[in-house]
């Protein structure tokens, strides 16, 4: 198969701020398919907003993370994949009902493998197998769209 698609999860914006929600504001798809495609990753990027001070703070405790500002709005953060890392993507996603991060690329040899943006609600996976198809189709609300390239 190795195709791409683009997976947009029904969501809503709870308030004026932009943020999107996940409709019924649970994130359980994104941890399995999080968990699911870091077995294929060796990087970790991760974007968050400047004024996200929380998940900055969080971020800037792992050892070996590198930090790089982008467009005067971002911090935008790259570390090998450890088992720390992945741990805390895994279990400590969620903070006050949302996504901590806008967006969450996983790479392996330098291509991206899944990217998740809008704070978990577009997803892009690329050179997706039959098998990660298949994962993913069990994994996303049945309302999710996919843009098949």
């Amino acid at each position: 198969m190795n195709r791409n698609v683009l997976l947009a999860i029904p969501s809503y914006s709870p308030d004026d701020s932009g943020f999107q929600s996940p409709v019924g504001e649970t994130y359980t798809y994104w941890e399995k398919i999080i968990s699911y495609f870091l077995t294929k990753a060796d990087t970790v990027e991760i974007h968050c907003w400047k004024d996200e001070k929380a998940a900055i703070n969080e971020l800037k405790e792992f050892e070996g993370i590198t930090v790089m500002t982008d467009d005067g709005d971002l911090c935008i953060f790259t570390e090998k994949k450890t088992h720390a890392l992945s741990d805390f993507l895994i279990k400590n996603h969620v903070t006050n009902g949302r996504l901590k991060w806008f967006t969450v690329n996983l790479i392996s040899s330098g291509e991206t493998v899944l990217h998740s943006g809008h704070w978990g609600t577009e997803l892009a996976v690329y050179g997706l197998s039959e098998e990660d198809h298949a994962f993913i189709t069990k994994i996303v609300p049945s309302e999710t769209d996919f843009t098949w390239w």
